[in-house]
């Protein structure tokens, strides 16, 4: 009977949100500190998290952060935990309970501050990056909140109107890489061939087994495309998908974002005020999400062509590998760091003075011929003079870079390769729901990690499902 008493004022505070509707239910609630002091139980914490439930979250109003998710979460598990403690007669009774004093309740008393808060707020289609997706889940979150409360003490939910941004974002992003492509195709002979017509003639006559190699490779599409990121972009991840430092203010490598910006607009060919003055932002007016996320190049794990002298551990022990299909018409490379030439002034004349578009990835093959010789690896660029000189000293060709235009998300990766915490709780369960290939890469020998039945019964433990 004691623990029905605390469930029932603690699901009363939903409805005393704000200090009139507090007022009103003033009797009920004077009692509640000497009455959860001799329980000494997770009360005071389960009903100072419903009082710290903020309405501007609720409403939409505010983009919800790590720390909201995560108050929302603990509420939500406490929430369960209380109901777990009360008997299937007791909760029965409870919704019972709660409508009766809600009836009671003055008229004007009903609509606490959520709902006010919510009726107040008119959500508009104009998004920011990853705002959206985050108020969207945080809705979604609260809805699961709900499904555990009695009907009479719900929280008023918001209704957001759909964001179109990232099909949107998309197209741009496919539209603009012709015009890099034209100009990659007017500096082509600085590659010492004339077109890439006549370089593709060139190297396909290559009888150096090496070459060989690469091309096929190349030919098979069995270069893939992969993301790092550290472990604790899983909670973010599945949320909001990837982004640049242009929209979250920081980098696992060099953090400038208006210098970053700056050098972008060189090496997609954008010749504008921007190269010679280092106030002018050149993307001001941009959505930020269509900027390029940073990727690598490696070899599929079937090939045996070992992925060596990988510099980009820096960016995480997690590996994304995307969906080529998905991203193949706004894809980029580079041999080495795109940053350091980005960053230089004057006209764009060198082939490698910009991102090279994936249609151009033949050009792959003399770059990668000498690591597929020395090492059966995809390491190090190293330039095949007979084929391709780069204008870019050998110190500066120290990985493979690549660059995806427009929004990233978890539809666009085809598998995840940890080496260090197998996927566990709403991750895992995420990353089945997409049905990504899950990789062990603890080993050398890479092999597929298929999580058990207990494995998943725990994640959804874990995840509140």
């Amino acid at each position: 009977m004691r623990r029905t008493r605390a469930l029932t004022l603690l699901l009363l505070l939903v409805l005393a949100a704000d200090r009139a509707y507090s007022n009103a239910c003033a009797e009920t609630f004077e009692s509640i500190d000497s009455q959860l002091a001799a329980l000494g139980s997770d009360y005071p914490k389960a009903l100072a998290a419903f009082r710290l439930l903020p309405p501007d979250l609720v409403s939409g109003e505010r983009t919800p952060n790590w720390q909201d998710f995560k108050q929302l979460e603990d509420l939500l598990k406490r929430v369960r935990g209380l109901k777990a403690q009360a008997s299937p007669q007791n909760l029965k009774s409870l919704e019972a309970i709660l409508s009766q004093i809600v009836a009671d309740l003055p008229r004007d008393a009903r609509l606490a501050a959520l709902a006010e808060a919510r009726l107040r707020h008119k959500p508009t289609r104009k998004y920011q990056p990853t705002e959206y997706e985050l108020k969207l889940l945080y809705q979604f979150s609260l809805g699961k909140l709900n499904r555990e409360l009695p009907r009479a003490a719900r929280i008023p939910l918001q209704r957001l109107p759909v964001d179109l941004r990232r099909e949107k974002l998309i197209s741009e992003a496919r539209e603009f890489m012709p015009l890099l492509e034209a100009d990659f195709e007017r500096r082509f002979s600085t590659t010492g061939h004339e077109s890439f017509a006549k370089f593709e003639v060139a190297i396909r006559k290559s009888d150096d087994p090496s070459i060989k190699r690469a091309l096929d490779l190349i030919d098979s599409d069995q270069i893939e495309v992969v993301i790092r990121r550290p472990e604790e972009g899983r909670f973010w991840i599945p949320k909001v998908g990837f982004q640049n430092q242009h929209v979250t203010g920081s980098s696992k490598g060099f953090n400038s974002p208006l210098f970053r910006r700056r050098s972008e607009a060189r090496l997609y060919a954008i010749d504008d005020a921007a190269h010679s003055n280092s106030a002018i932002d050149p993307f001001a007016n941009l959505d930020r999400e269509i900027l390029p996320k940073y990727g690598t190049l490696r070899a599929k794990s079937e090939t045996g062509v070992k992925f060596k002298g990988d510099l980009t551990k820096n960016y995480g022990d997690d590996l994304y590998v995307l969906r080529l299909n998905n991203i193949k018409d706004r894809l980029s490379w580079t041999a080495g760091d795109s940053l350091l030439r980005g960053g230089r002034t004057g006209p764009i004349v060198d082939w490698d003075a910009t991102f090279a578009p994936w249609k151009y990835r033949l050009l792959l093959a003399p770059l990668m011929a000498r690591g597929l010789k020395d090492d059966n690896a995809i390491g190090e660029p190293r330039a095949d003079s007979r084929y391709l000189t780069p204008s870019f000293g050998i110190h500066h060709l120290s990985f493979w870079e690549t660059q995806i235009l427009g929004p990233l998300n978890l539809k666009d990766v085809e598998a995840f390769e940890f080496t260090w915490t197998p996927p566990k709780g709403q991750f895992l369960l995420d990353l089945l729901e997409h049905k990504i290939r899950i990789i062990d890469g603890r080993v050398e020998e890479k092999k597929d990690w298929i999580p058990s039945r207990d494995e998943v019964s725990r994640a959804k433990k874990e995840a509140g499902l």
